[in-house]
């Protein structure tokens, strides 16, 4: 007895369509099969015999037709969908994350002075701070790290407002850095000196340390505040700067006021 096992025969060209697609077992009763020709899927396969039962001349091996039912396009709806669902998650998380990447220092934070002080006017405000002071979360309060030194910073940003045509900084100091002595911050005189040798004859304003933290957080609210973060290790040491008109001094307008007043 020889006995082919056919996954799926389908005959080539057979007129009848229910000969198509279906799955049965062939056996055939013969002494010897003179001729098989195995064939890989979906090439012919025949299947010549000898002997006076049957003769089957050629079968054709194929592979199953796929039908594709609603719940095969139902399953494929749910894969794609957690796909889509996964790369947007992907997505979020890196947007996410994209705050604290920045905090490395961005070498650019001279462009960023130079390309938002033309922006700014009177009631804005640029930071120059210690490398512990906090991150605020106001709406117009941005923070760049610069990996810098705290008075070359500062330096800096004096020297644009100086050849600034339409600002001019209202210089303004912690209170407590004129309490402290090189007992309780050692280096903290040396930097005062210097300090001043970069403030000069400008006038300069001091209050506690939370009032000015109040003060730039009630402004981040409306304005925008720039924050320098150097790598400043001494307390109470942040310049903060609040912007104000060049061209139009506060005297002039105490005088304009007045005037508004009387009626004049």
């Amino acid at each position: 007895m020889w006995v082919a096992h056919v996954n799926s025969l389908c005959m080539e060209r057979w007129p009848s369509p229910a000969w198509l697609n279906f799955y049965l077992m062939l056996m055939h009763r013969t002494e010897s099969p003179s001729h098989v020709s195995k064939a890989r899927h979906g090439a012919p396969l025949f299947i010549c015999t000898e002997g006076p039962a049957h003769s089957i001349s050629c079968l054709v091996y194929t592979r199953p037709r796929k039908f594709y039912s609603g719940m095969d396009f139902l399953r494929g709806f749910f894969i794609v969908r957690k796909a889509v669902l996964f790369f947007l998650s992907f997505v979020l998380f890196f947007s996410a994350a994209a705050p604290r990447l920045r905090a490395q220092a961005d070498p650019d934070w001279r462009e960023k002075v130079q390309q938002e002080l033309p922006l700014m006017g009177h009631r804005n405000w640029i930071m120059i701070v210690d490398s512990a002071y906090p991150l605020q979360v106001s709406p117009g309060v941005e923070t760049i790290e610069t990996g810098m030194d705290q008075l070359a910073v500062t330096r800096f940003v004096l020297g644009a407002l100086d050849h600034s045509i339409h600002v001019t900084p209202n210089v303004y100091l912690d209170a407590e850095l004129s309490h402290l002595n090189d007992e309780l911050a050692p280096g903290i005189r040396v930097y005062r000196e210097h300090l001043n040798d970069l403030i000069k004859d400008r006038p300069v304003k001091s209050l506690p340390h939370e009032a000015l933290i109040k003060q730039i957080n009630d402004a981040g609210q409306t304005f925008h505040v720039l924050v320098l973060k150097t790598t400043m290790t001494l307390p109470y040491t942040s310049v903060f700067l609040q912007l104000d008109c060049r061209y139009w001094p506060p005297q002039n307008e105490q005088m304009l006021r007045q005037m508004m007043r009387d009626g004049r």
